[in-house]
């Protein structure tokens, strides 16, 4: 993994960064963006059936998404207030 500093933000009395963070051993994965403010952004290249490109298949990006929250099934939504 290799992270990086992409956009730094100042106020008065306070800094905000985000992070990217990609693979180089797996760049058709993409890169995942953390802000100072705890959002993650994941962009990615989808793949072309039958094409040379490198890319993830829509249904390996799902099944990551579906597992990423499985596991984190304790945590609070900021919007709603709920507990998941």
């Amino acid at each position: 993994m290799a992270a990086q500093p992409v956009d730094t933000e100042y106020s008065p009395g306070e800094v905000c960064t985000e992070v990217m963070v990609t693979n180089p051993a797996a760049p058709a994965r993409g890169h995942a963006r953390i802000s100072g403010e705890g959002t993650l952004r994941w962009e990615c290249l989808f793949a072309t059936p039958g094409a040379p490109a490198s890319g993830l298949a829509p249904h390996h990006v799902a099944q990551a998404i579906i597992t990423a929250l499985a596991h984190d099934t304790t945590a609070s939504h900021g919007d709603t207030g709920q507990q998941a």
